[in-house]
């Protein structure tokens, strides 16, 4: 999959003048969630992650684990606790 990044003008998606895709190509635009909140946009971890987004080597930006909501059921274990287990190794 080819990522082009453009600018919204007009309710239009502006793409460099290099790229020249088919006519009637149907394409997805996706809005990034940095664009949505920016929270941390000055943040130097953020601004990693643009760079890694830009170059298409990830799709998009999550956000931290205080915005999404995990399945936090606690669940049953068997064996030995594991603090005991990681002290038994280490003698």
């Amino acid at each position: 999959m080819r990522v082009y990044h453009g600018v919204v003008r007009g309710n239009a998606v502006m793409l460099p003048e290099d790229i020249d895709l088919e006519e009637g190509l149907t394409v997805e635009v996706r809005i990034p969630s940095t664009q949505v909140q920016k929270p941390d946009s000055d943040h130097p971890e953020h601004r990693f992650k643009q760079q890694l987004q830009m170059r298409g080597l990830i799709q998009e930006i999550r956000s931290h684990l205080g915005e999404t909501e995990y399945d936090r059921t606690p669940i049953q274990v068997c064996g030995k606790p594991l603090s005991e287990v990681i002290i038994e190794e280490r003698r």
